[in-house]
């Protein structure tokens, strides 16, 4: 697999902006390669209902699909993919407001449902919060080495398999308001 991949394809930044693709993505991120049918056990839906995502994802090249006899099975392409920063300001802005709101809409379900069940296990809210702070490029930087640190604690825990499942999500985008622009 490989470490890094632009999606240049046309379709690419649909292909990331929805929350069932998202899914898919991590579960093949986190499992490696699955077939529909396992991916589809994996995230309690149907395999029918996944054919269509995966299409999607596999026509953006972010995932790819190894033909078998009477099933495929579905890769991920590389560790990263990031959509080019050739796509112009606007259109990568889209992109990436809808790729965040896939995440984000898909983190605020699970949220709620675990709410839900707070009553029916031991388990407990852990943590839950929002900041905006002003960030130079150095700090901007130390926090994005942390989320990738983060990141690989999680993979690692979810290979091992033990534990109730838990779900981290992170957006980190600067504010274009008035307090950001300098004063003369």
């Amino acid at each position: 697999m490989k470490a890094a991949l632009v999606l240049r394809k046309r379709g690419a930044a649909k292909a990331l902006s929805s929350p069932v693709r998202v899914e898919i993505l991590e579960k093949l991120h986190a499992a490696g390669p699955m077939s529909a049918r396992a991916l589809a056990a994996a995230l309690s839906r149907t395999p029918h209902s996944l054919y269509y995502h995966l299409r999607l994802l596999a026509a953006a090249g972010a995932v790819l699909e190894d033909a078998k006899p009477g099933e495929s099975v579905f890769r991920l392409a590389a560790e990263k993919i990031t959509l080019p920063g050739s796509l112009g300001a606007q259109a990568r802005a889209r992109a990436a407001s809808a790729a965040a709101g896939s995440i984000l809409r898909r983190a605020s379900r699970n949220f709620a449902r675990s709410l839900e069940r707070l009553g029916e296990s031991e388990d407990e809210l852990r943590a839950v919060g929002s900041r905006r702070a002003r960030l130079d490029g150095a700090a901007r930087r130390e926090i994005e080495k942390l989320g990738a640190r983060i990141e690989a604690l999680l993979a690692a825990a979810e290979k091992r398999g033990q534990g109730p499942v838990h779900l981290f999500s992170f957006v980190i985008a600067p504010l274009h308001d008035a307090r950001n622009r300098k004063k003369k």
